[in-house]
């Protein structure tokens, strides 16, 4: 008899748990799907200035012959496809989210300030 009340109480303890941890998961959710199009958007921007680095590169390594034109011009236009490719990708996405652009242009604004 000890058993099946430890066995009882077990199992509404771990109700009452959840019962109460659900609720906080729903909105720990609601959190991180506000919180996705922020990364997402972050992401892109920073691929894009990855590629605009290499760009410069390229063009660096290629003024200084450290490469032949054939691989300038193969390297080049393979960053110059991903490029259009994340550009594309981050003006719909800054279409379909126009907050974050604004905010975008904002820190921007402050980074030249400072």
């Amino acid at each position: 008899m000890d058993i099946a009340f430890f066995a009882v109480a077990a199992v509404v303890g771990i109700l009452v748990f959840v019962g109460i941890l659900s609720p906080m998961l729903q909105s720990m959710k609601g959190i991180l799907n506000k919180v996705d199009p922020l990364r997402k958007y972050e992401k892109l921007l920073f691929e894009k200035e990855r590629l605009l680095e290499n760009l410069s590169d390229l063009e660096l390594d290629h003024s200084l012959k450290k490469m032949d034109d054939d691989v300038y011009r193969d390297l080049k236009a393979q960053t110059l496809a991903e490029a259009a490719q994340i550009y594309s990708n981050i003006e719909a996405f800054e279409k379909e989210n126009p907050l974050l652009k604004a905010i975008e242009k904002d820190l921007a604004s402050l980074d030249r300030q400072s």
